[in-house]
């Protein structure tokens, strides 16, 4: 991350919200050292709603289920 800092473009992906990356780096201080240097110049987008990973999974099992009946 340091070698990137303002250097090129990054993408980064998470299912938590910020406020939880202290979970992630086992030290709030160090998440939010992290967040502060990943969304300087950023553009942070949230998504709402089901993920199509969530929703084909959940489709799988419920096809599975009936199939199985």
């Amino acid at each position: 991350m340091a070698s990137r800092y303002e250097q090129g473009s990054l993408l980064i992906t998470s299912n938590l919200s910020f406020s939880r990356w202290g979970e992630i780096f086992t030290d709030d201080v160090v998440a939010a050292a992290m967040i502060d240097r990943l969304v300087h110049h950023a553009e942070v987008l949230t998504l709402d709603g089901e993920s199509y990973r969530t929703r084909t999974r959940r489709e799988l099992i419920e096809t599975t289920t009936t199939d199985q009946k």
